[in-house]
């Protein structure tokens, strides 16, 4: 009796709770594909308008994908640093050129008014005799005297001076464009970081939208089960509330990438989007090899140093070398060169000059063995930085395997995952397995994938820096 009157009470709790079951249900239901669709207009609206704001010098539109290598070139041309090549070259035209008029006629002009104590002058036996022979009209220089020159010099021989210079100016815009490639090449590496991280939240994004598909589909199937008696009101919530969180990740992700879009934008110059970043598919021609060369713009640094220190010893041998030049020299002078016809006359030396300064040659040794210690400076510098980048190397090949075993190992996870969550969505639609437990093992393979897919952009991305530790992209001529 007692089992028949709790058996009718069930039953009329049950016609008086569960018609309006399907109700709420269906008005949760609708709420979250509202949400859903909400979130996926948003994308849309994020794709096509998410630079508006920007500004920039060269802008245009991006038809198609835009590769990594793209993006490195266009970097590279869009950063400032690029004008420095011009500029060296600009420099070193322009000096290579003031040092070549060395050859040309030097003019100068010089003018000089002196007093002396004494002048030249007869002594008095002499003028009397010259007076007894009847010549008394000898003019002596006055004390006050004064000068104006005009002098030409023609360098015929300059001890290898000009050759010198000219080969010490190609050498120093060596240096300077080699340090300004040096300089671009962090480009590639800020790059890396704004491609791959598009990249990894892309795939996010991506298993975000699978997560969302199979939460939205255990939504229905959960309302499908409140009406057959094993699930509730409750269970029902449980799922919302894992779409609801599902679409604020969604909501982050959107806004990372739109971040991370405006960010290549400013590096390469032009307009683009999230969207039109293109994929990465490794094969085994995409790892660098063990054997091949390192091509470093600082390599090419070190190197151009080197040679501007051999250019500036050559240039030291100048300091011991004699010069051979042609000379004319005009004036107007009082007095002029015949000293005893004073007034103010013109007149005209011409010839050749030969000289040799040895006091160059005192600093000499102490100048080349100055030019010796930079040598060596250099050499410990590439020294070291060869020491450093093998380090880092091999830290990034030690990365690559790691990464690689534990893909191999996500991949197992995930299919191990995906096969509990079969079994547990069986488990549930049999009543043995609650809700809750469900959806903690749908957030598990989720992860799952999630981790799979960050080792993955990881991998990528260790690959792609390993190939700009050893110089193999984005240098001219590579």
């Amino acid at each position: 009796m007692f089992r028949f009157l709790l058996l009718t009470v069930f039953l009329l709790l049950g016609q008086f709770c569960f018609p309006q079951a399907p109700q709420i249900n269906t008005a949760l239901q609708q709420d979250s594909l509202a949400s859903v669709e909400a979130v996926e207009l948003q994308t849309d609206e994020l794709q096509t308008d998410e630079l508006q704001a920007g500004d920039f010098d060269d802008l245009s539109s991006s038809n198609g994908l835009l590769s990594i290598e793209n993006c490195y070139e266009k970097a590279r041309n869009n950063s400032p640093l690029i004008k420095q090549f011009a500029l060296a070259e600009r420099s070193a035209k322009y000096k290579s050129a003031a040092a070549g008029r060395h050859y040309l006629p030097q003019v100068s002009m010089s003018a000089r008014a002196s007093w002396q104590t004494d002048v030249t002058a007869f002594p008095d036996e002499l003028l009397d005799q010259l007076e007894r022979m009847g010549i008394d009209n000898i003019n002596f220089p006055n004390k006050d005297q004064y000068r104006a020159v005009v002098e030409l010099i023609q360098p015929v021989w300059d001890g290898g001076a000009i050759i010198f210079e000219r080969a010490n100016v190609k050498a120093e815009a060596e240096v300077d464009m080699q340090s300004a490639e040096v300089a671009l090449y962090a480009i590639y590496s800020q790059i890396n970081q704004v491609y791959f991280g598009i990249l990894l939240l892309r795939e996010q994004l991506k298993q975000n939208g699978l997560f969302s598909y199979e939460l939205q589909r255990q939504y229905e199937r959960v309302v499908d089960l409140q009406k057959s008696g094993l699930a509730n009101s409750s269970d029902i919530l449980r799922v919302e509330i894992e779409l609801k969180k599902n679409q604020q990740t969604r909501e982050g992700i959107l806004q990372g990438l739109q971040a991370q879009g405006l960010m290549l934008s400013f590096y390469i110059g032009e307009r683009v989007s999230w969207t039109s970043v293109a994929d990465i598919t490794l094969d085994a021609g995409s790892y660098p090899s063990y054997t091949m060369q390192i091509q470093r713009p600082e390599l090419s640094l070190f190197e151009a140093q080197r040679r501007q220190v051999e250019a500036q010893k050559k240039r030291l041998l100048v300091k011991g070398m004699p010069q051979l030049g042609l000379f004319a020299q005009g004036a107007y002078a009082n007095p002029g060169l015949n000293m005893f016809n004073a007034g103010f006359t013109p007149y005209f030396i011409g010839g050749a000059s030969f000289s040799w300064n040895f006091g160059g040659l005192y600093s000499f040794g102490d100048e080349k063995k100055t030019l010796s210690v930079m040598r060596e400076k250099i050499d410990v510098q590439e020294e070291n930085f060869r020491f450093m980048l093998n380090q880092q190397l091999v830290a990034r090949n030690s990365e690559i395997n790691r990464l690689q075993k534990l893909i191999l190992r996500d991949s197992e996870i995930v299919s191990l995952t995906e096969e509990i969550v079969r079994m547990s969505e069986i488990k549930r639609d049999n009543g043995t397995l609650s809700v809750s437990d469900y959806i903690q093992d749908l957030n598990t393979l989720d992860i799952s994938r999630q981790t799979k897919a960050i080792h993955e952009i990881e991998l990528l991305k260790a690959v792609y820096d390993l190939k700009i530790d050893r110089g193999l992209v984005g240098q001219v001529g590579n």
